[in-house]
């Protein structure tokens, strides 16, 4: 639960001591936006039971003071997740978030002809991947009446990415860019993983809400490299 402060200009690190900060987590995201940094999700792993986060923390650079960001009862919120993407928008003072990673528990049956149906149940977990995209707003604006933690989602069409996690995204001219993941099945025996790693790229247009597949092209050697140089 440490916060740690890296000098650019000594490349020494000084631990930052606050108090109410988040709860022990791993897997959780922050982003620096305006004079805040935002710490959303994560989860929790004791080895009896795994507890996943939707809860955002701000930490004030000017106060050096945690907070836990408040939402109103019944607003809409992101579910409980790790490993989702976050982005900043300073100048609109809000945060973009995309997709994320968490596991459910379910009822596998064993069936075994020898017991009853009862005693051949037991609960397993299986991993489940995020495809929503969400905007949250940090800062007040009257003009449009939006309160700090204001979660709105964001509508989903076009070309979104396939089912996936651990992706990388930026915010480019008003559009988010999304590079790679990877998708994760449990084999058969549900004892090991089959992933499938992706290199492609996605754009989310802020403007439209609609997503697109973005084509990369192998830039072209120049003909003297082709050829191997002068004779």
């Amino acid at each position: 639960r440490d916060l740690w402060c890296l000098d650019l200009s000594t490349w020494k690190w000084e631990q930052v001591e606050a108090k109410n900060g988040p709860s022990a987590r791993s897997g959780h995201r922050m982003v620096h936006c305006r004079d805040q940094l935002l710490l959303f999700g994560g989860f929790f792993d004791n080895l009896r039971e795994v507890k996943y986060y939707n809860d955002a923390y701000v930490f004030d650079l000017h106060f050096y003071q945690w907070h836990r960001l408040p939402t109103e009862a019944g607003a809409p919120v992101p579910q409980p997740r790790s490993g989702c993407c976050l982005v900043a928008d300073g100048p609109a003072g809000a945060v973009y978030l995309y997709g994320g990673y968490y596991k459910k528990k379910v009822v596998m049956q064993q069936f075994d002809s020898h017991k009853d149906k009862a005693d051949v149940s037991e609960l397993s977990e299986t991993g489940v991947e995020f495809r929503d995209t969400w905007r949250l707003d940090l800062f007040a604006d009257s003009a449009s009446n939006t309160r700090p933690g204001t979660w709105t989602q964001l509508k989903k069409s076009g070309h979104p990415p396939s089912s996936r996690s651990g992706c990388s995204m930026l915010l480019h001219r008003n559009r988010l860019v999304v590079f790679g993941g990877v998708h994760d099945e449990d084999t058969p025996d549900g004892d090991g993983l089959v992933s499938q790693f992706y290199d492609d790229i996605h754009t989310y247009s802020l403007d439209t809400g609609r997503w697109h597949a973005v084509t990369v092209e192998r830039a072209k050697l120049k003909q003297a490299a082709a050829g191997g140089g002068s004779e």
